[in-house]
């Protein structure tokens, strides 16, 4: 009976470990042909995609004719062929299609930033047919491990019976715009092809971690990759900082929203330094007590200021700033403690108004207009009030009371400097009421919710804020057609971080769409087809009477004469 039991609990544990496993994807083959210092890699699952956007009804054909409604001219119409034509082309579109970038260089230097595609090939023939159909002037050339044809000198193409790869290598400096040669996409293909998987991006655990997720698309980012755009950075211990730091995204495309999960892995260095202080969380009273109830969105973070000047001391640059702050007659450690570490913006009543033209006072212009608040919370006020009355002995500021005055107002701003509070806003009457706390800010209800508890929240009403910029009758029927479009698509957007677990800070990013029923991915293909096809042409530039095209000197944002 013990030994019938033991044996039951094996297997069932065995049935839970294969259910678990079979949850998540293994790792993708095309993943080993893609370099291991990539700085940007990105995937999408196109069976997942076409089949939410089938679901929904959205026809990709019906959808590639809508944005190139120009048929008739050879060039889309070719351009239409070879899309169709592909579908066919011997690619396993029911596995993951990666793209890389992968940057070096710098601004003296000039930039070289490789890229590719990687997919699964079906039938290496089927392919090969294709190409030959869609570029019969392309030579096709034979490696050790896989074919090649050069497209152009920017974009060659690489197959054999795993994989293909569409690569290139472009070079950017201060006296050339760019400059591809017909080989240099070869090179990178013989250096991809020959590539072993300890070189390659499968070789790092958190990207295989990511690329296990189901996910109808990712983005992973190197930090590392970072170092070889700033030559000087990687010369100074800050380059601790980024190296073995990645961030891992899915993203994901559900009825009525789009979301984003991120994982952000910090480097060992900066792992210490976030280890030693709390996480916090946001004060929400920051924004409920803002004065307006017509919120178009909002940040909110926390944190410990010393984390700053733990990073300003491990990079070797806290000698230099206390050198100078000495001076002043404080120190960086003054600066971290006079601040709390609690951060808000808020942005509301977005209108669009009518004004005179400062340039042209016979005529009006239309100027976005709204009104906004910044606050800074007040820490140790020790140490705050250290750091401000040295600035009021060197006569940057003045003291009256308990706030602190700057020597002059700038216009379309109001301030507020206490013991309390660092304020900015966009009118005097707003620092008043949001000091008192005698007003509540109101936004979508279950936003509280999403940010609360979390060191950082942002909200952004998308829907208000398009709503605010009406269209009048210089509007043409195309821009109204694509802004209201945009109105009926759109909702808002709502993002949060967590707290550094130890390992890891997670978070996350939703937008959400006005049909709240219909996949996102669908909601959002109808919009950018709209968009597509509004897009005036070339060819259909507006004429004056000379048959001359308008004179593009006109002042920017008049409406009319007075």
């Amino acid at each position: 009976m013990t030994r019938n039991f033991v044996t039951r609990c094996l297997l069932f544990c065995m049935a839970v470990a294969l259910i678990a496993t079979s949850c998540k994807k293994s790792v993708p083959k095309q993943v080993t042909f893609i370099p291991k210092d990539a700085t940007m890699v990105f995937s999408v699952n196109a069976k997942s995609v076409t089949e939410k956007l089938s679901k929904s009804s959205v026809n990709l054909d019906s959808l590639f004719n809508t944005i190139f409604k120009d048929s008739a001219k050879s060039e889309v119409a070719k351009m239409k062929s070879a899309v169709g034509d592909l579908k066919n082309a011997g690619i396993d579109w029911s596995s993951d299609v990666y793209f890389f970038l992968k940057n070096k260089g710098s601004i003296m230097t000039g930039q070289q930033n490789a890229f590719a595609a990687i997919a699964l090939i079906k039938d290496a023939g089927k392919f090969e047919a294709y190409l030959k159909k869609q570029k019969p002037e392309a030579a096709i050339k034979k490696e050790s491990k896989y074919s090649y044809a050069v497209i152009d000198n920017d974009v060659t193409v690489g197959w054999n019976s795993d994989v293909i790869i569409v690569a290139g290598n472009k070079e950017y400096n201060r006296n050339t715009a760019s400059s591809g040669q017909p080989d240099d996409g070869h090179l990178l293909l013989n250096t991809l092809y020959e590539q072993k998987e300890a070189e390659s991006i499968a070789s790092i655990p958190e990207f295989v971690e990511l690329a296990k997720e189901k996910s109808d698309a990712t983005v992973f980012t190197n930090s590392s990759g970072l170092l070889n755009n700033v030559p000087m950075l990687s010369m100074t211990k800050a380059s601790d900082l980024l190296n073995n730091a990645y961030s891992a995204t899915t993203i994901n495309f559900e009825d009525g929203e789009i979301v984003a999960s991120s994982k952000g892995y910090s480097s060992p260095a900066l792992k210490d330094i976030l280890k030693k202080y709390p996480g916090q969380k946001i004060n929400m009273d920051m924004i409920n007590k803002y004065p307006s109830s017509n919120v178009d969105g909002f940040i909110l973070l926390s944190f410990n200021p010393q984390i700053l000047i733990d990073i300003i001391k491990y990079s070797g640059f806290d000698v230099q700033a206390n050198q100078y702050l000495n001076e002043m007659g404080f120190t960086l450690d003054d600066v971290a403690k006079a601040f709390k570490g609690e951060f808000s913006f808020v942005v509301s009543d977005l209108a669009v108004v009518k004004q005179p033209n400062p340039y042209y006072p016979q005529m009006t212009m239309t100027k976005p207009d709204m009104k906004y608040l910044f606050n800074a919370k007040v820490g140790d006020k020790a140490s705050f009030e250290k750091v401000m009355n040295t600035l009021v002995s060197k006569g940057m500021l003045t003291k009256n009371g308990d706030q602190y005055l700057l020597p002059q107002n700038f216009p379309g701003t109001s301030y507020l400097i206490n013991s309390k509070d660092i304020i900015v806003a966009s009118d005097s009457a707003m620092v008043g009421q949001y000091s008192a706390g005698s007003a509540k800010a109101t936004f979508t209800s279950d936003v509280d919710g999403k940010v609360s508890g979390k060191p950082f929240g942002a909200y952004v009403d998308i829907n208000k804020i398009l709503q605010a910029f009406p269209l009048d009758s210089s509007s043409t029927a195309d821009q109204v057609a694509t802004m209201n479009k945009a109105k009926t698509t759109f909702k808002d957007l709502v993002g949060s971080t967590e707290n550094f677990d130890g390992k890891l800070i997670k978070s996350s990013m939703q937008l959400r769409m006005v049909d709240g029923k219909k996949n996102s991915l669908a909601s959002l293909a109808e919009f950018l087809a709209e968009a597509a096809k509004n897009i005036p042409h070339k060819e259909s530039v507006d004429m004056d009477m000379n048959g001359q095209a308008p004179d593009s000197t006109t002042a920017p944002g008049v409406d009319s004469v007075k």
